[in-house]
């Protein structure tokens, strides 16, 4: 069961990471006045 569900959370992982990057890079095109500037 383990060696199952272990490539499996790992790909939830990966998919969550990916959901958070889409949002933050989302987030940085709306607001590039605090973002755009280094």
């Amino acid at each position: 069961m383990a060696c199952n569900l272990e490539p499996v959370s790992k790909l939830l992982v990966l998919r969550k990471h990916k959901n958070i990057n889409v949002k933050w890079t989302n987030i940085i095109q709306r607001s590039p006045m605090h973002f755009g500037k280094k």
